[in-house]
Order: C-alpha cells, then structure tokens, then sequence
C-alpha cells in the first residue's frame, strides 16, 4: 500500500548513524571464590567493567547482570542459582562520543557448602537505548566464577 510503501521511504531517507560499543571484559574467569565472601572485581583482580561508547552519538548506556540458560552456560559451569549473587555498582550512564563507562562488579557468594567446588556463570548485558536515528547495540561478557572447594576458615577477612 502507499503509507508502507512511504514509511520505507522515509525510512530510508533518515540518517543512519554509526553506533557501536567495545569492551575488555569479554570474558573474565574468577577462581579460588569463597562462600560466605563478598568480593569487588576492582579490589580483586583491579578489573572494573569498562565499556567504550565508539559510535558518532552519546548514549545512554545500561549494564545488568542476566542469567544464562543450562544449554548457554560456558561448557562446565552452571547458570548462577541467583542474580543476588552479582551486582552492578553503577548500571546507568550517559556516554559521550570515544568515551568509556566503568563500574565495579561486586560477587557475593552465599554461605552454603553445597557450593563449594561447582563453577557458576552469570553474563553482563551492556546496551544503548535507541535515541535520534541511531541503534541501539549490546554487547555480552561472561563472568566465570569457580566456587574454592574448601570453605574459609575463622581467621580469614571478609573480602570487599
């Protein structure tokens, strides 16, 4: 019809522009995790999520932890049993042109023994919301953590 027929038009006459995200986190495997224990991925290993904007525009950029299915899962380990277990410090930004978001990632194991020796894998979501004529992209980390096989003993400091 002639209004589909227009919408493809215009569509095809609104600029397009370049969008697109980048990031070191790919995937991050986490090992020697204690149950019971909070840790930061900065304090950690000195590796917070950083997530480069490389489009022409600002975004506005979210990052949340997502759960993956069994049949997704990094071949070995499980899905994460929670989301609980991984929070974003900062999921929210504004992201100029060439510029980077960074937060903290912060794991908290639960104290419970059934853990101890299994490897879980909870997954980044890191996206734009579409904004005047560009896309909206995303990109997806793995975060691999691998549950110490021994549980901490009296005399060992909370990790933070």
């Amino acid at each position: 019809t002639w209004t589909a027929a227009a919408a493809l038009l215009l569509l095809a006459a609104a600029p397009l522009r370049a969008s697109g995200l980048r990031t070191p986190f790919g995937e991050v495997v986490v090992r020697h995790l204690k149950i019971g224990q909070t840790y930061s991925m900065y304090k950690l290993v000195n590796l917070p999520l950083r997530v480069v904007n490389t489009g022409t525009d600002t975004v506005y950029l979210t990052i949340e932890p997502v759960r993956v299915s069994t049949g997704e899962a990094r071949h070995g380990y499980e899905p994460v049993p929670s989301l609980d277990w991984v929070k974003v410090e900062t999921s929210s930004f504004t992201v100029a042109p060439n510029r980077e978001a960074a937060t903290d990632l912060i794991i908290s194991i639960p104290n419970d023994p059934s853990l101890l020796g299994r490897r879980f894998e909870a997954d980044i979501w890191s996206h734009t919301q579409s904004m005047r004529g560009s896309v909206a992209v995303g990109l997806q980390s793995r975060l691999l953590m691998q549950i110490d096989s021994t549980p901490p003993n009296e005399e060992e400091p909370k990790k933070k």
